[in-house]
């Protein structure tokens, strides 16, 4: 049971990477329009697109890089992202704010598919139904929406690995899995 809870937190960190051929922004946050906010838009979009080439199992296209980089303009600035973008993602994270972090995550999923995601991680080992009820349960929830924030800004610690946030997921991963998954997930070598 200890590994299916481990590689379903495990997927959250794979999402970055991912998501749906929406290039809407989802997020509720105003899309930048005037032309310093279009170019600092386009570099950012490069920027996400190339971190998705280098660092990714699954390639980010163009309108979910788009979709993320008008969230983060329309949400920080153009003039802070501007400065944001000559850094690594993972150091702009650590620099952020518990509350600004969150908004990365939340602007993120906005424009990513997670049960996708979810979905295509375990290459079949769960249902499609299976695969939207823990979506939706996972970005549901506060705890699992911070612990993936915190888990860009700081490498000493796992918030994965936190009790607390376990035991609140495994109702989740019970309610949505049957136990045949279950198993399938228990023994994935």
């Amino acid at each position: 049971m200890n590994r299916a809870v481990a590689l379903l937190f495990a997927l959250a960190l794979v999402v970055t990477a991912c998501g749906d051929d929406d290039a809407t922004d989802n997020t509720g946050a105003p899309t930048p329009t005037d032309a310093a906010s279009s170019a600092v838009i386009n570099e950012l979009q490069q920027e996400i697109l190339a971190g998705a080439d280098t660092g990714s199992d699954i390639p980010l296209d163009d309108a979910q890089a788009l979709c993320f980089a008008s969230g983060l303009v329309g949400e920080f600035g153009a003039e802070a992202m501007g400065q944001a973008v000559q850094m690594e993602f993972e150091e702009f994270m650590a620099q952020a704010t518990p509350a600004e972090r969150l908004i990365v995550v939340d602007t993120m999923l906005g424009c990513v598919d997670f049960t996708e995601t979810m979905a295509g991680q375990f290459d079949g080992a769960i249902s499609a139904e299976a695969a939207t009820c823990l979506s939706d349960s996972f970005i549901g929830s506060d705890a699992f929406r911070t612990a993936l924030a915190n888990s860009f800004g700081s490498a000493d610690t796992d918030p994965f690995e936190d009790p607390a946030l376990v035991a609140e997921m495994l109702p989740a991963m019970l309610e949505c899995l049957t136990a045949e998954e279950l198993l399938n997930l228990g023994s994935d070598g």
